[in-house]
C-alpha cells in the first residue's frame, strides 16, 4: 500500500470515473486500474464494481470502509510533511456537526488562527453519532456534537445553546403575523430536518413523522426544496439568521420548541496543549457572543 494508490483511490471514489482520474493524475487508464487491483489483493476485498473495457466504476460497501481509512492515511501523510515547514506547526482535527459548521464555526476558527499561526485546523462535517466513536479511537481531538458523550472516557462542556424559527420564503409570510403557532404550519408544506432527539420529540407532537413534503439531513439542501410559498422550516436560530441572508424571513413560534444545545467534546486528560488552548478559546469566545448561557 502505498500513498499514490490511495490518492487514486479516493479520486476515483469521488469521481467514479477511472478514465478522469487518469486524466487528473497524468497516467493511462490501465495504470489507475493496475493500482485498485494491487490495493484490493492487499486488503482482501473489493473496492469497486467496475467491468471489463469499462472506465465507470461504483464503490462497494467495503470500499466506502476503507474510503474513511485511507483519507485519515493521507491526511496523517500530509501533516507529517508539515514538519519540514516549521517545527512548531501544530494540527488539530475537529469532527463538527454541519449546522454549525456551515453557520457558527468559521468566524471563531478565524479568530484562533489569527491569534495563533502556527496552528492547522482540519474540519470534518458529521452527525453526532458519527462523531462520538471518532474520538474514542483517537481519530480526531475535537467533537462539536448536539449531544453530550455517551462514553464515559470523553468529557462534554455545553458550547452553546439557542431558541428555533420558523423560516420560510417571503411571498408566504402573508399568511403569518407575529409568532407562528405549530398548528398554522401545514405538514405538507414542511422540509423537516431533525437537529436533536428532543426537538424530534417535540416536532412529532404537532405532524406525523411521516407528513413532510421532503426530509433532509442538512439545511443547504433544505434550501433547494423550497418550491411553493408555504413551504417551511424549523431552525435553531443561528441557522435562520444565515438563512436570511439568502432571502428567506424567519417567524418566532408560539410554542416553542426546547432550546437546540450543542456540545464540544473531547478526551478526558488528554494533556493535549493545543486541545485544551482550542478548548479554552472556544468557552469564551461563545461566552462573549452570548451564546452560552
Amino acid at each position: 500500500m502505498d500513498i499514490e494508490s490511495l490518492k487514486f483511490f479516493i479520486e476515483v471514489r469521488n469521481s467514479g470515473n477511472i478514465t478522469n482520474t487518469a486524466n487528473a493524475f497524468y497516467v493511462t487508464q490501465s495504470a489507475v486500474s493496475k493500482r485498485l487491483s494491487m490495493l484490493e489483493a492487499e486488503l482482501g476485498v473489493q473496492l469497486f464494481q467496475r467491468g471489463k473495457g469499462r472506465s465507470r466504476a461504483v464503490i462497494t460497501p467495503a470500499g466506502e470502509s476503507f474510503a474513511e481509512i485511507a483519507e485519515r492515511i493521507l491526511l496523517l501523510h500530509r501533516q507529517a510533511l508539515s514538519l519540514k515547514c516549521g517545527a512548531e506547526r501544530r494540527t488539530l482535527t475537529i469532527a463538527c456537526i454541519n449546522s454549525v459548521q456551515d453557520y457558527i464555526l468559521p468566524p471563531f476558527i478565524t479568530e484562533i488562527q489569527r491569534k495563533d499561526r502556527n496552528l492547522c485546523v482540519t474540519i470534518e462535517d458529521h452527525h453526532s453519532v458519527e462523531i462520538f466513536p471518532l474520538l474514542e479511537k483517537k481519530m480526531v481531538d475535537i467533537g462539536i456534537t448536539q449531544a453530550p458523550a455517551p462514553f464515559p472516557d470523553l468529557r462534554s462542556l455545553l458550547l452553546f445553546q439557542e431558541g428555533y424559527r420558523v423560516v420560510m420564503r417571503p411571498s408566504g409570510t402573508g399568511l403569518h403575523a407575529g409568532a407562528v403557532h405549530p398548528e398554522q404550519l401545514p405538514a405538507e408544506h414542511e422540509i423537516f430536518e431533525a437537529f436533536d432527539s428532543e426537538f424530534q420529540h417535540w416536532h412529532d407532537y404537532w405532524w406525523r413523522p411521516s407528513g413532510a413534503k421532503i426530509r433532509v439531513n442538512t439545511t443547504p439542501t433544505a434550501e433547494r426544496y423550497f418550491s411553493d410559498p408555504e413551504d417551511w422550516i424549523i431552525v435553531p436560530d443561528s441557522v435562520a439568521v444565515k438563512m436570511e441572508l439568502d432571502g428567506f424571513v424567519s417567524f418566532a413560534l408560539a410554542v416553542t420548541p426546547p432550546v437546540h444545545r450543542c456540545y464540544l467534546v473531547c478526551g478526558k486528560d488528554n494533556g493535549d496543549a493545543s486541545v485544551e488552548g482550542f478548548v479554552e478559546e472556544a468557552l469564551a469566545y461563545f461566552k462573549e457572543k452570548g451564546r452560552l448561557y
